[in-house]
């Protein structure tokens, strides 16, 4: 996933994801089989907490990354993310160096080290 969830209230906004269904399925999935189901539960109540919206990848979304995708070399999921902040004009939140590659089309703020 894209997103620091330690720092998501130091900007002071609603933190806005995009979650195709097959990333946030198999984020889950993923974390049911290795970690457990009871871990799996506690994450996702943990993660709850947070002023996170999830914005389903519609028709429209889903184009735009596409679109994303055919002129970068990034993974796909991520072209969501870049898809989402172009809608909003809004920043992404990241550490993923892949991002680069997008200086030119969205502002990034860097996460991490």
């Amino acid at each position: 996933m894209w997103w620091p969830i330690s720092s998501m209230n130091s900007f002071g906004k609603r933190l806005m994801v995009s979650c195709p269904s097959s990333t946030g399925g198999s984020y889950t999935y993923n974390t049911m089989r290795e970690q457990g189901m009871e871990t799996a539960e506690m994450i996702i109540r943990q993660f709850n907490k947070y002023p996170v919206q999830l914005v389903d990848a519609d028709k429209t979304l889903t184009y735009e990354a596409a679109k994303l995708k055919a002129l970068y070399r990034i993974a796909y999921a991520d072209c969501f993310a870049a898809a989402l902040a172009l809608k909003l004009k809004a920043p992404v939140v990241t550490g993923d160096p892949e991002f680069k590659k997008l200086d030119d089309r969205i502002d990034v703020i860097w996460a991490g080290p």
